[in-house]
């Protein structure tokens, strides 16, 4: 189907946008110049198809979103744009897919479905001061979903091999809303850099974009 959501970013030149997968793997490359070519290299890459959908959709998101770069890949695994200057990062989950665009400065993006499994890893990414959080210590799915997309789009933002979600990666309380903003910090690193995390809960799946606070 068409972009189910695309929305610029309230504080920076960074554009959100999510792709709902309901098409066949022919379907999703039918406008692409080159979808032929991607095709070939989904099916090279990827033995599941559900893994082929979800990398055929970032690039249909990008094509419709009139970024012609092709993605590449560090070695850490992390995207960027071949030929372009921009920043992006990638995210899917069950039947979706998202991107984010950055025109200034680096981003992470992470996407969740919307499940109770999280509850069973709550330890993994829980500080023990964050188990004290209200929502937290109640194990609401929702805020622990905030919390675990936020350190995800975090570990990605900063692309370090070694770093503990519970041990290094740290949120601020918050108050939770369909949407919202909150602060958060990494001890992960000598600079201990802070971020901003703004989330959106969707029926579906939860979604959280984080960026380095620039002092």
């Amino acid at each position: 189907m068409p972009l189910y959501k695309l929305f610029p970013h309230s504080k920076e030149t960074c554009t959100v946008a999510i792709w709902r997968i309901t098409e066949s793997e022919e379907e999703l490359m039918a406008p692409l110049f080159a979808g032929d070519v991607l095709l070939v290299e989904a099916r090279e890459r990827f033995k599941a198809a559900s893994r082929r959908l979800e990398w055929l959709s970032v690039r249909r998101l990008m094509h419709e979103l009139g970024v012609s770069s092709p993605i590449a890949y560090l070695a850490s695994g992390r995207p960027y744009l071949k030929d372009d200057a921009r920043h992006i990062s990638i995210s899917h989950t069950r039947g979706y897919a998202a991107v984010a665009i950055s025109e200034l400065n680096p981003i992470g993006l992470d996407i969740e479905q919307r499940t109770d499994k999280v509850c069973r890893v709550r330890d993994k990414f829980l500080s023990r001061e964050e188990k004290t959080f209200p929502l937290l210590a109640k194990k609401n799915v929702e805020a622990m979903l905030v919390v675990w997309t936020a350190k995800e789009a975090m570990f990605k933002l900063m692309d370090k091999q070694g770093i503990d979600f519970a041990e290094h990666l740290h949120v601020a309380p918050f108050e939770l809303a369909d949407e919202g903003c909150f602060k958060a910090y990494e001890t992960f690193t000598d600079e201990q850099f802070s971020f901003e995390c703004d989330y959106q809960i969707y029926p579906e799946f939860v979604l959280t974009l984080a960026q380095k606070l620039i002092l």
